[in-house]
């Protein structure tokens, strides 16, 4: 059994997160940019997924929210998985906020601070 699956193995289990991708492998050709990678967002908590340009956030983020679809694992929105949904279904998935002008250089509690002050309004 996968870790987070329930017992009967439909999915990951109800303490593992309202967002959960589990083994996410995605690859551009040659080039792996996200190596089997798990995590869990949960209901009521702050994520924040900081790192340098280029080391593969947005595209973590596009799994997240079903705009790109991984080469190998799963993405699961409230335990039904969504990585799989045919392209109708796919717009009632969350929408993705995008925060701040990626241009501009910004401290990591600058774009803590704005994302907390957007999640503040939804």
């Amino acid at each position: 059994m996968k870790h987070g699956d329930n017992d009967n193995g439909s999915g990951p289990s109800d303490d593992g997160g309202v967002i959960v991708l589990e083994n996410i492998t995605k690859k551009f050709g040659t080039r792996t940019v996200l190596d089997n990678i798990s995590l869990a967002v949960e209901k009521g908590k702050t994520t924040v997924i900081i790192g340098p340009s280029g080391c593969g956030k947005t595209v973590l983020v596009k799994h997240l929210i079903v705009l790109l679809r991984p080469n190998s694992g799963e993405v699961y929105f409230k335990n039904q998985r969504i990585d799989n949904l045919s392209e109708k279904l796919k717009g009632r998935v969350p929408e993705l906020y995008v925060i701040g002008d990626a241009k501009e250089p910004r401290t990591a509690f600058e774009s803590t601070h704005e994302g907390a002050e957007v999640a503040r309004r939804i």
